[in-house]
Parts: C-alpha cells; structure tokens; sequence
C-alpha cells in the first residue's frame, strides 16, 4: 500500500519478475490526478497529483501476466491524505421596510464548504432572535436552514435602521466564518389629512 496527499505529486513503482517478462496491468478506479503507466518491462508506475476532495481510500488490484498460468494477483490499497480544511457560507441578507410592532421571520441557508463534518456555532446581534437550535453540524455540502425572528419595537420611530447580523463560526477552525445581515428601516405612522370647504358669507 501507499499514500498519496491531496496537492502533493506522489509515485509508486510496481514491479513483477517471471520468463517471459510479465505485463502488469491494474484493477481499480483512481483518483483524479493519478494515473497508471505500464512500461512493458516488468514495471508500472503510479504517478501524479491527487485533485482536491480526492482523499479516501482506493482499493486496487494488480495482474501480473506472461502467458504462463496462472497470472500473479496483488491486492492494493492507495490511501490520499487531504488536510482538513473548514469553509462555510451563509445567504442570503434581507432587507425590508415595517411599521413599529411588526413580528417579521427571515430564512437563510448554512451550507459547510469544508472537506470534512464541520459543527457552526451561531450568534445573532441586533433586535432578532434565533429560532433555529445551535450549534449546527453538517457533513461536507450539506445545508442547513436557519431562521431568525425579529420584532421592532413598537416605540420605533420612523426612520430607524436596524441591522440583525447572524454569524455563522466554524469550531475546526474558528477564523472561519460567515455573517449575513436582516436589514429593517422602520416606516413612520401615516397621516391622513382631511380638508373642509370654507365657506364665505358676506353679512
């Protein structure tokens, strides 16, 4: 077996004796950036860069044949290493216009970009409150739903802008993290103004 890491150019030479000289050939899906080279000279090589979101373990087989039976089977294993590595996102902001007391709910999307099972921690600044439970944590690409609820105060006087900023914060790596914004400007009290005929009289 061998390891190959993510990035990284790694080779690996396979190597089979016999008369005739055998021909080696492989068994086995690899991974993006590594390939198999049969020299017909009793050797083969393992070569390249695993691409990112490669790593794993990938069970191969080698045959080595020469028309001589029976053939010589070799099971493999290539393991590609990937460095963790944390990543999230957080969308959309919203930003609206309401009267004083208004409740108002926002939905948003935590999505883990990171290449491993990553826990968010959320905290929420601003007149909301959070409705979903935290923390959050997902596997790679998975999403999450987060809601939050805000009501504006009904002594708000119109005008006013308030700014709700969630923060979404990786526990592998806490200088990852992503922020979205509810943005709500509190509309002022409508008037209505009635006009009345004057009437002249000439006494």
């Amino acid at each position: 077996s061998v390891t190959f890491t993510v990035g990284v150019e790694g080779t690996f030479i396979v190597t089979a004796t016999g008369v005739p000289t055998p021909a080696i050939a492989l068994d086995g899906d690899l991974p993006d950036g590594v390939s198999f080279t049969a020299h017909g000279d009793g050797t083969a090589t393992l070569s390249g860069t695993p691409a990112a979101s490669t790593g794993g373990v990938y069970a191969l087989a080698f045959t080595a044949s020469n028309g001589v039976l029976p053939d010589a089977n070799q099971m493999f294993t290539l393991t590609v290493y990937q460095s963790p590595q944390a990543g999230v996102v957080l969308r959309p902001d919203h930003m609206v216009q309401a009267q004083p007391g208004k409740v108002l709910t926002f939905t948003h999307v935590l999505t883990n970009t990171g290449n491993i099972i990553d826990t968010f921690d959320l905290n929420i600044a601003g007149w909301g409150v959070l409705l979903t439970s935290t923390p959050l944590t997902l596997t790679p690409d998975a999403t999450a739903t987060v809601q939050v609820e805000i009501a504006v105060p009904v002594d708000a006087t119109g005008g006013t802008v308030n700014t709700t900023v969630i923060t979404a914060t990786s526990r592998l790596d806490s200088a990852v993290f992503a922020t979205v914004q509810n943005v709500v400007t509190v509309q002022g009290e409508d008037h209505f103004f009635v006009f009345l005929p004057l009437v002249l009289r000439n006494n």
